[in-house]
């Protein structure tokens, strides 16, 4: 199985004139639009996504689109883009993984807080 990740559009905007002060805690509550898996052919598949997230208190904004694309056998890419008793399916794990990696490079890059998972959103303390 391979998988490859192409994002399209990588945006980071922050506005000068504003700040935080240290110890505020900074949530990146997290908008994911993952669509429907195309199958190109029997040996390949299509997810696109997008995330779009506004920090709390609103410092920064990001967004995060584009695609990942599966290569392998019918199984494989079955085992990849369905559900398993009541586990998401692990491609949408993989696209969640990947874009909060990238996002936390963004946020170093406009100097916030990066975003560091938590159950239930995510959250930062600084």
């Amino acid at each position: 199985m391979k998988l490859v990740m192409n994002f399209h559009h990588v945006q980071a905007e922050r506005e000068a004139s504003k700040d935080f002060e240290r110890g505020t805690a900074i949530e990146y509550p997290v908008d994911l639009y993952i669509q429907e898996v195309r199958q190109e052919d029997d040996s390949r598949a299509v997810v696109s996504f997008r995330l779009e997230t506004t920090t709390n208190p609103e410092i920064a904004s990001f967004t995060l689109s584009g695609d990942l694309l599966l290569m392998g056998t019918e199984e494989e890419i079955a085992i990849w883009t369905t559900t398993s008793g009541r586990e998401p399916p692990k491609v949408w794990k993989h696209i969640y993984q990947e874009s909060m990696n990238i996002l936390t490079v963004l946020a170093k890059v406009v100097e916030v807080p990066f975003p560091t998972p938590k159950i239930g959103g995510i959250v930062i303390d600084r």
